[in-house]
């Protein structure tokens, strides 16, 4: 029996991996016999993009990263080289150093240093090429939990000399992080916008800076209400193609960016409100395009994958549900930090990093990305309508019956969410109300991100079967996955993308004999592109 047993258990595995792996398409249900919160929608596939190159390799921690494109075309990086994530432990700890390359990203130059403060941590670079074809470097000065301000210096030749630095404003806890933004007043002055921020002290706020680059005057004000923690966090600034000022703000109490509007060249500002753009713990990016449309850069639920989308109606609306990838997940490590540039009509490329703390080090990277990927074609999926408490559907399987129940649904979270924790799951039932849930649940940026539970209910009270850190990945990136489960004889087997999450048996008392299978999408948007079941012979 117990060779029996493992034969089983081998056939069970082998075909969830199979199913969960392949390749062919989906079937879908001839019909369903329940459907709550679910309704067919056009929507878009999506799919990891490996377009990058590294722009740097260190074993130090390399981190922060801006880009801007010259007016010669050259493409120029800047990042903070350090020991830590935050740094201040030695005086040599943080500093600024940039690489260039010639040929659109595809290759990059020996780093060089441009800054370096010996008694401070300098971070948070950012570069803006003005339209006098000087760039413009913007960062911040750090201690040991003592900031110091916020810096500006200029380069005549595309970044081979500087300015001395010059601070902006007296507060000395300001910080930046993304790139200024040039913009012409109705007299015809320029003036230089840099988006910062306190998020520690009393009078914490996003804060913006007015410099004048004719005569180097600057004001400082806040654009937020002032001790708001969740809207008083890095943002980035952007200038839409019909002269509004649009700034996203990150949050790190809400699973979502903020939004801000002025009018008026960046004087007064409209109140933050709420997007539909998913992030948490991290910054985005943001650049107007050169059709007019605004491209916003974000970390789709944590800091652990960023991707794309555009608004072409000046910001009053997010495409999240046609974004696109930029950077596929990792599970260890600092990340994220996006910075993009549009490269030419058909190209953005976009920096991050992704590092460990000295000596493991880590990398710049480069991704490019295609703005035709944003138009490309919708295929017919199942959508859960919002991110409600559930939403289910449920078909009846093909034959009633003692044999293998295999289930395999093509999934993706297309980024909207309710509260966390949120989760997508197989289901299968019996007649007598008998329920098996085998699914993949994430967090945000809680601890508790990456997870698969298998769970059982005969009744009114559900166990937990089993609950573990996803084994194959991350699979709440934004691009399609594959979930199969394969039942038998009171053995479960779980598989994700071909690797199996898990086998488990069900409680000895269970006499259970799946007829129905469906999918479950709890507090998330879900997009299902096929769902097949079927039974095999043993």
């Amino acid at each position: 029996m117990a060779h029996s047993g493992a034969r089983a258990a081998t056939h069970l595995i082998k075909q969830a991996e199979e199913a969960s792996g392949a390749d062919s398409a989906l079937c879908w249900p001839d019909r369903f016999v329940h459907v709550v919160g679910w309704q067919w929608r056009p929507t878009h596939r999506s799919k990891p993009n490996d377009d990058r190159v590294p722009v740097v390799v260190s074993s130090r921690h390399v981190a922060f990263p801006g880009i801007c494109k010259t007016e010669k075309g050259r493409l120029l990086v800047v990042y903070r080289d350090g020991l830590t994530h935050a740094g201040g432990q030695q005086l040599t700890d943080g500093r600024v150093m940039m690489a260039e390359s010639l040929d659109g990203g595809q290759t990059w130059s020996k780093p060089w240093l441009i800054y370096d403060d010996p008694h401070l941590d300098d971070r948070n670079s950012a570069l803006m090429c003005a339209a006098d074809g000087r760039v413009v470097h913007v960062w911040n000065k750090y201690l040991q939990g003592q900031d110091f301000g916020v810096f500006l210096s200029v380069s005549d030749d595309e970044g081979r000399t500087w300015t001395a630095p010059v601070r902006i404003g007296d507060n000395r806890f300001l910080r930046t992080r993304s790139r200024p933004l040039e913009v012409r007043r109705s007299d015809g002055k320029t003036e230089w916008l840099i988006p910062m921020y306190d998020c520690l002290s009393e009078i914490k706020a996003a804060y913006l800076g007015i410099y004048d680059p004719q005569d180097g005057s600057a004001e400082v004000f806040a654009v937020t209400p002032v001790g708001q923690r969740n809207v008083s966090d890095e943002w980035a600034l952007a200038q839409a193609a019909d002269g509004r000022l649009v700034g996203l703000i990150r949050s790190n109490t809400d699973p979502f960016l903020f939004q801000i509007e002025s009018f008026d060249g960046g004087r007064t500002w409209q109140s933050p409100r709420p997007t539909n753009i998913p992030s948490q713990s991290t910054p985005a990016d943001l650049i107007a395009l050169d059709d007019g449309r605004l491209l916003v850069t974000f970390s789709f639920r944590e800091r652990r994958n960023e991707r794309q989308a555009v608004s072409e109606d000046h910001g009053r609306d997010w495409q999240v549900a046609s974004s696109i990838d930029v950077f596929d997940a990792t599970l260890d490590g600092d990340r994220s930090y996006p910075a993009a540039v549009q490269i030419d009509s058909e190209t953005v490329g976009t920096v991050l990093y992704e590092t460990m703390p000295a000596p493991q080090g880590g990398t710049i990277w480069f991704a490019r990305t295609k703005l035709a990927d944003l138009e490309r074609p919708t295929v017919a999926a199942l959508r859960s309508q919002h991110a409600s408490e559930e939403a289910v559907a449920l078909f009846e399987l093909p034959s009633e019956g003692r044999g293998r129940m295999a289930l395999t649904a093509e999934y993706r979270f297309v980024g909207e969410f309710g509260p966390q924790p949120s989760g997508f799951e197989l289901l299968l039932q019996d007649r007598q109300g008998g329920r098996l849930r085998c699914g993949y649940w994430m967090g945000g940026g809680l601890k508790d991100t990456n997870h698969v539970q298998i769970s059982f209910s005969d009744g009114p009270d559900e166990e937990v079967l089993l609950r573990q850190n996803a084994l194959g990945g991350l699979y709440n990136d934004g691009n399609d996955h594959r979930l199969s489960v394969v039942y038998e004889d009171g053995r479960v087997a779980f598989a994700i993308d071909g690797v199996i999450e898990a086998v488990v048996e069900l409680p000895a008392k269970a006499a259970f004999q799946p007829c129905f299978g469906g999918i479950s999408a709890r507090r998330a948007a879900v997009a299902v592109y096929g769902l097949e079941g079927q039974q095999t012979k043993s």
